[in-house]
């Protein structure tokens, strides 16, 4: 009997935001391979089930921690963290990442003020916020859009707090904040932090007078992965995941119904934004080890070369060279677009051709349409027949929706799906 691939769990009991819940399991099983399951779980279910035998990963989501305290301390705790130590892995956002820091502040000095240890602790360290403003429990009106800046692979941050690395290096957004932390590595005392690696996933990006009333600035650590044992834990302060329309549907602009101008701005930039969001998802989500939709790329031109490659897709993987049966290189048409940006000039050459593939003709049946081509140079793949042409194979992270747009972009060429096979020691 096939088993089943371990799917992911998003917490949906007492404190988690509706709003965030919905996004959260959206934008998971969004990036996330096809293959991966993710349902919301409650405490019931932490407690009396043995989930941890098909989880690959716990989200806790946005909302609030003190009932996360209240509902999943003790036993359910022992278990959250015997689970990410024994190889499991663990995400938490906003009020989840306050619920697994071994401290956590909130609103110091006010009504709101929350400055306790927390028994979780899979990161030793300290949760502070908000980091924005002043967090109000009954309205959004301490909600921002934050400006962060990220980078797709690890960045090791060191012992001690350091200035991130160099802004060119780094992608940036705006995620949606609302009370969220930033992570200090201010370690509680007798918490033993030997073999603990933390790394810098990303940072606050805003000017200091943003961050006015809040507890943040400039460079603060927005997001981090550290190991707990054997697992990952991942935690990140601002709402990547925040889709709008998921989270509250058809209404244009609810982030803060008593001042539609600011909402209406603040909805504007989070949508603009949504692209930017949804590279720091996959981001956090491949940090926690949770494989990521994915595609294989054949090509047959310029990017032959890795280097090459890497210039359209920087976060390629395994590249190899393969032989794809049934096709030749044809130089073919003028490329529009080279004569448009002023590339190549038609007055001075007329050397115009670009690199194209096609089926082999002599391998086709008159009168094939191009899905008869296709399923032909298929079959004949299946019994052995047509050398075909080299080409490079990687794989790319990218959702289905993410490829659409790239065939778009590419509006000049038919991407195709087509067989093909590694190459033979003798080649």
């Amino acid at each position: 009997m096939a088993l089943l691939p371990r799917g992911v769990l998003v917490y949906s009991g007492p404190g988690a935001s509706p709003a965030c819940v919905a996004s959260t399991v959206r934008a998971i099983a969004s990036h996330a391979a096809t293959d991966i399951p993710v349902q919301p779980v409650t405490p019931a279910q932490l407690e009396g089930t043995r989930w941890e035998q098909g989880t690959l990963c716990l989200v806790m989501p946005g909302g609030r921690d003190r009932p996360y305290v209240e509902h999943l301390g003790g036993a359910v705790a022992s278990r959250i963290r015997r689970f990410v130590r024994d190889g499991g892995s663990y995400i938490g956002i906003c009020a989840g990442a306050y619920f697994a820091s071994a401290h956590c502040e909130f609103e110091k000095g006010t009504d709101l003020e929350v400055d306790e240890p927390r028994e979780l602790g899979l990161f030793p360290g300290k949760a502070v916020g908000s980091t924005y403003g002043r967090f109000d429990y009954n309205s959004e009106r301490g909600a921002f859009a934050a400006r962060v800046r990220f980078r797709g692979a690890e960045e090791r941050l060191p012992p001690a707090a350091a200035p991130p690395p160099p802004l060119e290096d780094q992608l940036k957004t705006r995620c949606y904040i609302e009370g969220g932390p930033a992570f200090e590595l201010e370690f509680e005392e007798g918490v033993d932090v030997t073999g603990v690696d933390v790394r810098a996933l990303a940072w606050y990006d805003d000017d200091d007078d943003a961050f006015e009333g809040g507890t943040g600035r400039r460079g603060a650590l927005a997001a981090l992965r550290c190991n707990a044992g054997n697992g990952a834990v991942v935690l990140c302060g601002p709402h990547p995941e925040m889709n709008l329309q998921w989270a509250y549907g058809d209404d244009p602009d609810p982030v803060d119904p008593d001042d539609l101008e600011r909402s209406a701005d603040l909805a504007s930039q989070l949508r603009a934004h949504q692209p930017g969001g949804s590279e720091l998802v996959r981001s956090l989500l491949a940090s926690a080890r949770i494989p990521l939709q994915s595609h294989t790329v054949l090509s047959y031109g310029a990017l032959l070369s890795e280097a090459s490659a890497k210039g359209t897709f920087p976060s390629l993987r395994n590249f190899r060279l393969v032989r794809v049966p049934g096709f030749q290189r044809v130089v073919a048409h003028p490329h529009i677009g080279l004569i448009g940006r002023g590339l190549i000039d038609p007055s001075f050459t007329k050397a115009l051709g670009t690199l194209s593939a096609e089926p082999c003709a002599s391998h086709l049946r008159a009168g094939s349409s191009a899905e008869g081509a296709s399923a032909q140079v298929h079959a004949q793949a299946a019994r052995g027949g047509a050398d075909g042409i080299v080409c490079a194979a990687f794989e790319v992270d990218m959702t289905d929706q993410e490829m659409q747009a790239f065939a778009e972009r590419e509006s000049e060429y038919v991407l195709a799906r087509v067989p093909f096979r590694p190459l033979s020691l003798e080649e």
